[in-house]
């Protein structure tokens, strides 16, 4: 297996369907110590044929349905993270607020790990809540005159907004839930139920999973494609 760490990290970040055994695994080999995929499985005891076979998979399927947000204006990809990612975000942790304190009731008795991850459901949910918030109220603004100036359209009256500043406090929020979705995969064995779990529990971790999937998607395109092209941006105008 030739992958590096960056195409692993970003197919199943592109492929949220594979995260019962691929994303484990990539995240395991991104963030964990591995130095190679191979690594990754053996740790992880996923046989290197499955993982390659899920990652052709995810690269088919991924190439089928992912917009090539690298031609995509600021502006485009701003609105597709407020209609589309922060949008499901929000719905689906109002949800599994509901759902982790259910499941939690219910059957923390014999499953005391429950405890720990309605914790962390509501951790995760208060953490997204203001980082959200903040974004839609004052960062978004901020990148879109930024990319405005760039273009043209505007003209600022004094030196283009560093914002520099900004992009780095909204990076380090996204590590701390990033660290946070790390320890809610952790104690919930990667999103796998128990073996005698029933419909219920087992669709409580699914949506986890599908959450977990969603937020990830959102790091990547806010880290790696908004906030690295308004810092260049940005750069150009102050030069």
């Amino acid at each position: 297996m030739t992958q590096n760490a960056d195409r692993i990290a970003q197919i199943a970040i592109r492929h949220p369907a594979s995260h019962k055994i691929f994303d484990r695994a990539g995240i395991d080999y991104c963030c964990n110590g591995s130095q190679t995929p191979d690594d990754a499985c053996s740790r992880l005891g996923v046989p290197p044929a499955e993982m390659a076979r899920t990652i052709a998979e995810a690269e088919l399927e991924s190439g089928k349905h992912q917009a090539d947000w690298n031609s995509s204006t600021c502006e485009f990809l701003i609105l597709r993270l407020l209609r589309k990612e922060h949008a499901d975000i929000h719905a689906e942790i109002r949800d599994l607020l509901t759902l982790a304190a259910a499941t939690a009731e219910r059957d923390e008795s014999h499953h005391p790990e429950l405890h720990t991850i309605r914790e962390l459901v509501e951790e995760l949910a208060a953490e997204l809540t203001v980082h959200m918030d903040a974004e839609e109220r004052n960062v978004f603004p901020i990148l879109l005159d930024v990319e405005l100036a760039y273009l043209g359209e505007i003209t600022a009256s004094g030196p283009p907004r560093e914002i520099g500043s900004i992009l780095k406090k909204m990076s380090e929020e996204h590590r701390v839930v990033g660290r946070t979705l790390g320890r809610l995969r952790h104690e919930s064995n990667g999103f796998h139920p128990p073996v005698k779990a029933d419909g219920e529990y087992k669709e409580f971790y699914d949506r986890l999973g599908s959450l977990y999937s969603a937020i990830r998607q959102d790091l990547h395109v806010e880290n790696n494609i908004l906030f690295s092209r308004v810092a260049q941006m940005e750069a150009a105008l102050l030069h």
